[in-house]
């Protein structure tokens, strides 16, 4: 089954719709998403996950007194935040019961808009249902993101622009050159 997540986002009030679709183009499911809801540093570790991560693992504290969090540990946290609070239960509730499934994330054009240019950066395959859940790239879930801004999509007159091709070829010391010449 194939659905298509829409995100609408108005960055003067902070908030974000995200709309679910299905093949048919129903919506099936909705979240509207508060971003002064939730502390800064959550929104700061889904909109930036690499350097969030690569700054906290080991430095943070897991709260059972047994050690620092790892990297793993620090991206279940992040997951479970995307799949609770961000897409919410009844999206992902929807995307959890099928096999086979792509997903379709249609963000906004970022020209202007610093929410939507953060929503392009979410790892959206790393969230979670739930603690005990697999992330969505361990349920067979395809994600393939798309962006709506007009400056990114090709010219109208295609056809008359010439197609240009740069091909870079390298040959390793000592291997048979392979007559590209020809």
């Amino acid at each position: 089954m194939n659905f298509e997540l829409i995100i609408e986002t108005d960055p003067k009030e902070a908030i974000a719709r995200l709309r679910l679709h299905d093949q048919q183009g129903a919506q099936v499911a909705m979240s509207p998403v508060e971003l002064a809801k939730q502390s800064p540093a959550k929104w700061e570790a889904l909109f930036d996950t690499r350097r969030h991560v690569g700054r906290y693992a080991g430095a943070l504290r897991d709260g059972l007194n047994t050690g620092s969090k790892t990297a793993k540990q620090i991206l279940d946290e992040i997951g479970l935040f995307l799949g609770e609070t961000v897409l919410g239960p009844d999206i992902m509730g929807r995307l959890a019961g099928h096999q086979d499934r792509t997903l379709l994330i249609r963000l906004p054009g970022a020209a202007g808009d610093p929410l939507a240019a953060a929503m392009a950066r979410v790892p959206w395959e790393i969230a979670r249902a739930r603690a005990d859940e697999p992330p969505l790239f361990e349920r067979n879930l395809v994600i393939r993101a798309v962006t709506d801004d007009p400056a990114a999509s090709p010219p109208q007159d295609a056809e008359s622009d010439p197609l240009r091709v740069l091909l870079v070829f390298a040959e390793a010391p000592g291997s048979r050159p392979l007559a590209m010449r020809l």
